[in-house]
């Protein structure tokens, strides 16, 4: 039988794992294996582990399927060691003695110890090839005499490489690393803690331990875990036996709310997961200590608890643009602070109102963080206040909401709940119209989606939807909600400086998203009131031509036209027909000036003569023909008024 088998775990190493392995070779003793389990580097570390094998039957080559951090290397390890000791090196560290393994391996034999201790010894990082040594530190400073002591006075269950343990204690108590990417080794040294009753200290530095140059919890599972070993530690620490180890663990863990929490909780799986882990450390602590000990956890649980909240990404990001809407804001705000889902930011982007609305928002700001100010430098419009919005939020979903409207308040967490749960790129919901001359609701069949009545609790795709209906859609930006990552990933923006801008954007996440959905349920409530844009028939108006043809551009540009153009077609000339209709007479020549330039730039660099001829209906066909044939707006003016 071995005597000592040396367990590494080896990852990215390549720069260390030379004088990690020679450092093992060129100790004093010569029966041990070294077990050097690879967990899918992707640089040369495990090319070098296996020339040290050719070279030295000692060592050991064993590679993992799938990378699954350093715990489970070792249980690899632990598996198949045959040394009747065993011991545990990283491979970015190394053995400073070359006497420490003989030495802790007679103290052990002499003892009959099943855990033998060295000191250690840090090496911090100052610049190229040189360190700055430091033996032990103010938590673990160097014993200098041999002396064995109860298992309870170990101190805090840390840096379990500068043992040896008896082999038996993994094999009888099956004892093991537990499935944590960091932090794994204080509930493992704690467990083997629990299943003894003495160890000996040795004075002799039995390890160098290379301090990190960088935070090592760089992610959310990381930090997870690393949160999560505080549990699986005092699991093993019985309450009596084990006091002042108890307090040592709690300690840190009250550092550890303490710090800043280094990584964003991104999602509310993420922030579930952590809260799990929280209530289960909390439970577990209330069961089983006294009430004294509990509470001075139980303070810094909550703590972290709020902090992971804080932290955490937000549900749903509300973005409203706000021009001159100093009246209807109040009332627009309150019933975004006041809905059941509480996880929400709202992004109020002030287009340099000249009236007070401003001011509004920053009541607002200072009554409830989630309420943030974005200014423009510049009035830019509409859609470039929502651009600036989505620049700004950080929520898993979004949702527009103009500044004159209100929401129900059950409306987001409705929204939010069917959409996760249906994993929904978009989903679509009805609206309400307010006349505040007339104080009455009325619903319109546009904004009540009847053409998608059909999808109700289904999801489904623009190839669901027939040609015509798709065209007789609600295009307002305002009555769905949005997958954020969705918006992101397909660049989702609205066109600036022009009216109608909600056009080409739904157009685009309509054929873009992969999964939609419909809510039977009339959330938003909007305003119809004189002087807003969408009642507006001034010269503003005039951008639709210019819209229109970013619509078209949307077919023509990611291949839809083919399939589509008839319907395309007819749906930008009858918002022609409407437009010029309702705009106001002094505009109109300007109007059919731009029509006139719209069609032209079809013909001549589109070359969709032949498809407007083809598939405009007759009436639509004719209504072009006028605008074409005629030299200006008083020739069309008396076509028009013969027919």
């Amino acid at each position: 039988m071995t005597l000592l088998s040396i367990i590494i775990p080896v990852y990215n190493a390549k720069d260390h794992i030379d004088n990690c392995i020679k450092s093992v070779l060129n100790q004093s003793i010569s029966d041990y294996e070294i077990i050097c389990v690879d967990d899918c580097s992707n640089d040369i570390s495990y090319d070098k582990v296996r020339w040290y094998a050719l070279n030295d039957s000692r060592v050991k080559p064993y590679q993992m399927d799938e990378n699954s951090g350093s715990g489970a290397c070792r249980n690899l390890g632990l598996d198949v060691a045959q040394g009747e000791y065993i011991a545990f090196l990283d491979s970015d560290d190394y053995l400073p003695d070359n006497k420490s393994l003989e030495k802790l391996l007679e103290v052990a034999q002499e003892y009959n110890a099943p855990l033998v201790r060295g000191n250690i010894q840090f090496e911090e990082y100052i610049q190229e090839d040189e360190y700055k040594i430091h033996h032990g530190n103010g938590r673990f400073p160097q014993t200098k005499e041999l002396k064995i002591y109860e298992s309870d006075e170990y101190g805090m269950p840390w840096y379990f490489y500068r043992n040896i343990f008896k082999k038996e204690l993994f094999t009888e108590k099956n004892i093991r690393f537990p499935d944590l990417k960091r932090g794994q080794d204080t509930a493992f040294l704690a467990n083997v803690l629990n299943n003894i009753e003495y160890f000996v200290d040795v004075p002799i530095t039995s390890y160098a331990y290379r301090i990190p140059m960088e935070n090592k919890l760089t992610t959310f599972d990381k930090f997870l875990a690393y949160s999560k070993s505080f549990y699986e530690t005092l699991i093993y620490l019985k309450e009596d036996q084990f006091d002042k180890l108890i307090d040592d663990v709690i300690n840190e863990f009250i550092k550890l709310e303490k710090r800043e929490i280094p990584i964003e909780i991104n999602n509310e799986d993420q922030f579930t997961r952590f809260k799990e882990m929280l209530d289960e450390l909390d439970n577990y602590c209330k069961q089983t200590y006294s009430e004294k000990r509990y509470l001075k956890i139980k303070n810094s649980i909550d703590n972290l608890n709020k902090k992971a909240y804080e932290t955490h990404k937000y549900a749903v990001s509300v973005i409203i643009p706000v021009y001159n809407v100093e009246k209807y804001l109040t009332l627009c705000l309150n019933s975004i602070l006041n809905q059941t889902l509480d996880r929400i930011e709202i992004i109020c982007v002030d287009d340099c109102s000249p009236d007070s609305s401003k001011d509004i928002i920053n009541y607002f700001v200072k009554k409830d963080k989630r309420v943030k100010l974005v200014e423009n430098k510049e009035n830019k419009g509409l859609g470039a206040s929502r651009n600036v919005g989505l620049t700004y939020a950080t929520g898993e979903y979004v949702i527009f909401i103009d500044s004159d409207d209100w929401l129900d308040a059950d409306a987001l967490k409705t929204l939010h709940d069917y959409s996760k749960e249906n994993e929904l790129d978009v989903l679509m919901y009805k609206l309400i119209n307010y006349d505040d001359l007339k104080n009455k609701y009325y619903t319109q069949d546009y904004y009540d989606l009847k053409q998608l009545d059909k999808f109700k609790g289904k999801v489904f795709t623009y190839k669901d939807v027939p040609g015509p209906d798709i065209f007789k859609l609600a295009v307002c930006a305002v009555n769905k909600l949005y997958s954020r990552e969705f918006l992101e990933n397909i660049n989702a923006r609205f066109p600036e400086d022009i009216i109608h801008e909600d056009n080409p954007f739904f157009y685009h996440i309509f054929f873009e998203a992969k999964r939609m959905g419909i809510v039977d349920n009339h959330f938003y409530n909007r305003l119809r009131r004189q002087g807003s844009i969408t009642t507006n028939d001034g010269p503003f108006v005039l951008g639709s031509v210019d819209i229109s043809y970013q619509i078209l551009e949307v077919f023509l540009n990611n291949g839809f036209y083919p399939e589509y153009k008839k319907d395309v077609l007819n749906y930008i000339v009858n918002f022609f027909k409407y437009r010029y209709t309702v705009i106001n007479e002094k505009y109109r020549h300007l109007y059919y000036k731009k029509e006139k330039e719209f069609f032209d730039k079809l013909i001549n660099e589109h070359n969709l003569e032949k498809d407007l001829e083809d598939n405009l209906n007759n009436v639509n066909k004719q209504y072009m023909k006028n605008i074409r044939i005629t030299e200006n707006h008083d020739e069309f003016l008396k076509i028009i008024s013969n027919n």
